[in-house]
């Protein structure tokens, strides 16, 4: 792995600690899930916007090296530059 160093204001530290602490983690370890998470959205939202801007789903997911499995749950671009939200009911 490679270094990186950022400045964060006191208060975001003290809440990655917090966090760290709740999952039993070390700051740099919650650091990293916190930043991989980010990237996997980035991700996403990259493609999303790409695809409404006119690439088709699948070249937008490529191009921002994003899986079409990584989609949000329940999203459809049946119409263009249009969300459509499909309630799904879980067996009681």
């Amino acid at each position: 792995m490679t270094n990186l160093s950022v400045r964060m204001k006191k208060e975001t530290i003290d809440e990655l600690d917090r966090i760290a602490k709740l999952l039993g983690i070390d700051r740099a370890t919650i650091v990293r899930k916190i930043i991989n998470t980010g990237i996997r959205k980035q991700k996403i939202e990259v493609a999303l916007d790409l695809y409404q801007k006119g690439d088709t789903l699948e070249r937008a997911a490529n191009k921002a090296d994003a899986s079409l499995w990584d989609l949000p749950r329940g999203w459809c671009p049946l119409l263009k530059n249009k969300f459509l939200y499909i309630a799904s009911f879980e067996k009681i």
